[in-house]
């Protein structure tokens, strides 16, 4: 390289004024994107569908405060105020899973289990407003998926 050539760059400016906008610009753009996903699917949840090997056996609305049991493998264990707790069993009762749905929340989670040793259903966080990525639990093949506006109650994979 030159001794011309590192003269200019010592003497040039770190960021030069189009840097500057470009820069702002793109921050802007984060800060708007940021915004939208975080206000965006927040508030009341229509409710929750659970479904054993992609076949539909519950559904939950908050709205309606009433449930549908289209399946014998799940059974309502306490029916409460606040709370409702729930019992899957898989065919021929050899696994077991507790759900509990808080109605003042409206949220759901799973727990207890004995799917496995590491039960991850059991840690999976609660499906809630804030919170809409569904529970599973693959060994048991559960699927706890949040019920959206209009929805048909169709599984969709």
């Amino acid at each position: 390289m030159s001794l011309k050539k590192v003269e200019q760059v010592k003497n040039s400016k770190f960021f030069r004024p189009w840097d500057l906008i470009i820069y702002g610009l793109i921050f802007a753009a984060a800060i708007v994107l940021i915004l939208v996903f975080a206000l965006t699917g927040r508030g009341k949840s229509e409710g929750f569908i659970i479904s054993y090997r992609g076949e539909k056996i519950f559904s939950y609305s908050f709205a309606e405060d009433g449930y549908e049991i289209i399946s014998p493998n799940v059974e309502v264990e306490e029916d409460g105020e606040e709370k409702l707790l729930l019992v899957f069993r898989t065919d021929g009762g050899r696994g077991y899973n507790k759900i509990e749905v808080d109605k003042a929340a409206q949220s759901v989670k799973v727990t207890d289990s004995d799917c496995s040793a590491h039960r991850d259903c059991v840690y999976t966080a609660a499906l809630s407003p804030q919170n809409r990525a569904p529970i599973l639990c693959t060994p048991h093949a559960l699927a706890i998926t949040p019920l959206e506006a209009g929805d048909d109650g169709k599984i969709r994979t």
